[in-house]
């Protein structure tokens, strides 16, 4: 079986907007309108199954919307309780994380990959990743290839598998990682989600948790982000109707309890989490107030 390279598919479209002021509630009421017709324009001319979107501000949530149909085909209307993949926005969640960690004295900006990990060897970690520091692989300076999938295709097919705990296959992906040599130079910008797989590893094997529980405990909790999760095929099984499926750059439904419909868990850090669009507005008011 074939897999399409990382955060790849385009879902069903998650849209967020930051907005500076807000107005009365007729004003609000008439803007509510003014966005769902763009919307239904948006998702019409670009065809576009369905999208949903929040506009926020310091303060949180000034209104939210949603337009379109949560399989391509059917006349089943997304709904703003649906729970969006939000893809490699997720980067930034883990950034979030990696600084509350960072706050907490667990870990350390210029903590390097060898820091993390003194014991190894040449042979399970290449000299040139020896230095490679937390802020370079958040910044995607690390010189690391993108994906799995450029240093072994047939490794990165088996990480859909998930056969162990998301923790496991995180290790299982640095030994296949570590021992290689960097493809670009360091300091060079890189887009890498590899990159930001290690740093989840990194900052679980200090805290002494797992990431997922880490970033429960430290974002999604604290900001009542009630919907948010990481998905994994076990917990893609388990969804019940009415399910929000995803769609192939054919236009062809994609349905989220099949191998390979989004990342496996070992990316949790670059692109897994799902929530809905009304708790992922609870999330950027917290940096616009810094």
């Amino acid at each position: 079986m074939k897999f399409a390279s990382p955060i790849a598919k385009p879902f069903a479209f998650l849209l967020l907007l930051l907005a500076t002021s807000t107005c009365s509630t007729s004003c609000g009421e008439e803007q509510a309108k003014e966005v769902a017709a763009k919307l239904a324009e948006i998702c019409r001319k670009h065809d576009v199954p369905a999208m949903s979107v929040a506009v926020v501000d310091a303060n949180g949530l000034v209104k939210s919307q949603c337009f379109g149909l949560r399989k391509r085909g059917t006349s089943n209307k997304v709904e703003l309780s649906d729970r969006f993949p939000l893809g490699s926005c997720t980067k930034s969640m883990t950034a979030t994380l990696v600084a509350v960690m960072v706050d907490a004295g667990k870990i350390d900006w210029e903590t390097s990959i060898g820091d993390v990990w003194p014991k190894a060897t040449d042979d399970h970690l290449h000299p040139k990743l020896r230095t490679i520091t937390l802020e370079d692989l958040l910044s995607h300076q690390s010189g690391l290839p993108g994906n799995i999938s450029d240093i072994s295709g047939q490794a990165w097919v088996s990480f859909f598998e998930e056969k162990q705990s998301p923790v496991l296959e995180r290790r299982r992906m640095l030994k296949l990682v570590l021992s290689k040599a960097p493809t670009q130079p360091q300091g060079t910008f890189s887009y890498s989600n590899l990159g930001y797989a290690i740093v989840s590893a990194m900052i679980e094997t200090r805290a002494r948790e797992s990431f997922e529980s880490l970033m429960k405990k430290h974002v999604f909790d604290p900001l009542e982000m009630r919907s948010a999760d990481f998905r994994s095929m076990k917990s893609a099984k388990q969804i019940q109707p009415p399910l929000l499926w995803g769609h192939a750059q054919s236009g062809e439904p994609v349905d989220p309890r099949t191998l390979g419909a989004e990342n496996p868990t070992v990316y949790a850090a670059g692109g897994t989490v799902h929530l809905s669009i009304e708790d992922y507005a609870k999330y950027p008011p917290i940096h616009l107030r810094w």
